[in-house]
């Protein structure tokens, strides 16, 4: 008998417009290092991720985190300064998975499957989910389409501020510190960029996890 994880979050995304990014820069080498960050909220230690078709990625995360953690992939891209502005696609699947397995690629199970189907439908969005049942996966395909209205308009320092109060958080002085940039102008750039409205959404999430699928 096959062992199986009940609930895990698969994530399957691919760079926007991926053949614009200059010659020097590496997405396998930008995976690498925001995976590596993510690794508290891998359920078997490391992030278990995989590239492939160069652009396109997938990873395994608790389900309880993974909208938080589409969020930080999303900011990540976007805070990257290489000259043309660069963001993720991400179809999310909830649901079970097959143990076992040496390669992504290889995966079997819901999430799986799920997550594909998510990508595949997504059309013009950058964050969709498939968690089995059709309402429910509306609903929460609807936190994702409010979440991007508001990261869709980020430029690469609004994502470096996201990303300094998640995994860790960072206060405004040291962010300020770090940006080089004084600490009004960091308050007045999180209130430009509609953060305290994204943090509302991320609260949203566990409950719904709760409520519409019974994950604790």
């Amino acid at each position: 008998m096959k062992a199986v994880f009940e609930w895990v979050a698969v994530l399957t995304g691919d760079v926007v417009d991926s053949r614009k990014l200059g010659p020097l820069f590496s997405l396998e080498s930008e995976w690498e290092r925001a995976f590596a960050a993510l690794t508290p909220f891998s359920p078997e230690g490391p992030v278990r991720w995989e590239v492939f078709r160069g652009d396109s990625f997938q990873a395994l995360i608790l389900p309880e985190f993974a909208f938080r953690v589409a969020l930080f992939l999303r900011a990540w891209m976007r805070a990257q300064t290489f000259g043309h502005p660069t963001d993720v696609r991400i179809g999310m699947g909830l649901g079970s998975i097959d143990a076992g397995f040496a390669r992504m690629a290889h995966g079997r199970g819901a999430a799986f499957e799920r997550s594909g189907k998510a990508l595949d439908h997504l059309g013009k969005g950058r964050l969709a989910f498939d968690v089995g049942s059709e309402a429910p996966s509306l609903w929460f395909s609807q936190l994702g389409t409010a979440a991007d209205a508001i990261v869709r308009k980020w430029d690469a320092l609004d994502a470096q501020l996201w990303l300094g109060r998640w995994p860790h958080i960072h206060t405004q002085t040291s962010l300020a510190e770090q940006l080089g940039i004084t600490q009004s102008a960091v308050s007045q750039r999180m209130l430009s960029a509609q953060f305290d409205g994204l943090e509302a959404l991320c609260a949203l999430y566990p409950p719904m996890l709760r409520c519409y699928l019974a994950i604790p």
